[in-house]
């Protein structure tokens, strides 16, 4: 408002004035204020040209609009950002509105340190959370406030993989939601259910290919506590487990054999295809670091952790958010009710990847709306190069 004033008025500066205190013309702004809430239509029709963009989200960039500058120009020109030179960089999304952020995350140009000629750099991001419940009360159309809420936060966080463990869907199904599919895997008796979320419409993007759920996802699984697909992005195979281990408090002999089967499941997937799996282990790593698993907020390996460091060692496979050099900020993904805060929610993905990972973090804006249970989301940002002629 004052960069607007000072467009007309040479020397303009600010004065406070007491409210009701007999200022004129502060007097004067209240009544006219008072007379349009009741009603009374004032003779000349006020030019709000600030008004569209005091509502947007970007208003506290408002003066910028109103005072721009050879150096720092207008909204509508850093929001185009169409001077991008190529080989130096993506587009810098922090202008950018939240409904464009995740197509920026795949439109930007390849890196500058790139060793393949041609090659194009892309970012994708995976999540994993325990949700609770995702409030379908029943309803077999797997349709509730709360999914309807996350699939919004997916596409404003930029999340193209979202893996889910506890949804209590009371049947299996697959849904399109925008450009989400989902896959659902049904819980027993109101507990458990997974399911798996896919951003069709960002990996086409991403891996420069048509790619269409309904012909290039296979569910090779799927069960109340695992479910694994396979997806042909172009010339490029992906194989994604979430899975959902039993609690600590269900016995060693039960965690013994639901590890031992979730281990002859992963037998029978594609050998050739790249195997990443984001899930709730409810189980601690950390103290017996290798290549797989790091020392980074290290907590005692227990039974399951043990498990699924196994698993880790017979697939050639990493948990980066175990190391430092690739986890920012806080490492715990759960906080009980008496305070305590434990490391239970995990992305593994193929050790011969470890370059290609961004950074791991917890993600703590997004609202998993889950009440007293204080999940927290878990994400991976990878990048991968995709070149002339698809080849990742």
């Amino acid at each position: 408002m004052i960069s607007l004033l000072q467009q007309r008025a040479a020397g303009m500066k600010g004065l406070h004035v007491k409210a009701h205190d007999g200022h004129p013309w502060n007097e004067c702004a209240d009544s006219i204020a008072g007379l349009v809430c009741n009603g009374w239509q004032p003779p000349i029709q006020a030019e709000l040209r600030s008004g569209p963009l005091l509502s947007n989200k970007l208003r506290e960039w408002a003066w910028v609009e109103a005072n721009s500058t050879a150096v720092m120009p207008s909204l509508e020109v850093m929001l185009r950002n169409d001077v991008a030179a190529y080989n130096q960089g993506w587009v810098d999304p922090t202008l950018t509105s939240v409904q464009e952020q995740s197509a920026s995350h795949s439109d930007h140009v390849g890196d500058s340190n790139s060793h393949n000629e041609g090659c194009q750099t892309h970012r994708i991001r995976f999540a994993t959370a325990n949700v609770g419940t995702l409030d379908y009360r029943g309803n077999v159309s797997c349709c509730s406030i709360k999914a309807n809420e996350l699939l919004q936060q997916c596409q404003q966080e930029g999340i193209h993989i979202f893996a889910i463990q506890e949804s209590r869907a009371a049947t299996s199904r697959t849904l399109t939601n925008g450009p989400f599919t989902r896959y659902i895997a049904k819980g027993s008796q109101g507990q458990a259910g997974v399911e798996l979320w896919i951003n069709a419409l960002e990996l086409s993007k991403i891996f420069h290919c048509d790619f269409h759920p309904e012909k290039d996802v296979c569910i090779w699984h799927c069960s109340e506590r695992i479910l694994a697909a396979r997806c042909h992005c172009g010339v490029h195979t992906l194989e994604i487990i979430v899975f959902y281990a039993p609690q600590r408090g269900r016995g060693a002999q039960e965690q013994e054999i639901w590890w031992s089967y979730f281990k002859s499941i992963l037998q029978g997937r594609d050998k050739k295809a790249q195997l990443f799996m984001l899930g709730d282990g409810n189980c601690s790593v950390g103290s017996i670091d290798d290549a797989a698993i790091g020392s980074l907020a290290a907590d005692i390996e227990d039974e399951g952790g043990g498990y699924l460091h196994d698993i880790c060692t017979s697939e050639s496979l990493m948990i980066p958010s175990t190391f430092d050099q690739w986890h920012n900020g806080q490492s715990h993904t759960f906080l009980s009710a008496k305070g305590g805060r434990s490391r239970i929610d995990f992305i593994l993905i193929p050790q011969e990847c470890a370059a290609s990972v961004v950074q791991s973090f917890v993600n703590l804006d997004m609202d998993l709306m889950n009440g007293d249970r204080d999940h927290f989301a878990l994400c991976l940002d990878c990048e991968i190069q995709v070149g002339d002629k698809n080849i990742v």
